[in-house]
């Protein structure tokens, strides 16, 4: 198992667009943070894409995170989230 870490930043981040959000897109939120939080803490690089300098990319609508992994400590830091505004259908 990984842990993992959100920065205060993104934490704040996603807050904000939390509160500003209507019920049906909290909802779908607060699913996207449970399975990403599941996804990195099992399994970081299955779950991600790659990107430059060892940061990865993972997408569960409506969240976009932007991670690193530290292997030797079994880390997983969240540097970045965006909330998209494209709807699931």
């Amino acid at each position: 198992m990984y842990r993992v870490e959100w920065l205060e930043s993104v934490l704040g981040i996603l807050t904000e667009q939390w509160i500003g959000s209507d019920s049906q897109q909290r909802a779908a939120i607060t699913r996207a943070t449970h399975r990403i939080e599941r996804d990195l803490s099992s399994d970081p690089v299955e779950y991600g894409e790659s990107r430059e300098e060892n940061r990865r990319i993972h997408i569960v609508m409506p969240l976009v995170v932007r991670y690193k992994v530290e292997e030797s400590n079994r880390l997983v830091t969240i540097f970045h989230v965006r909330v998209s505004s494209r709807r699931n259908t």
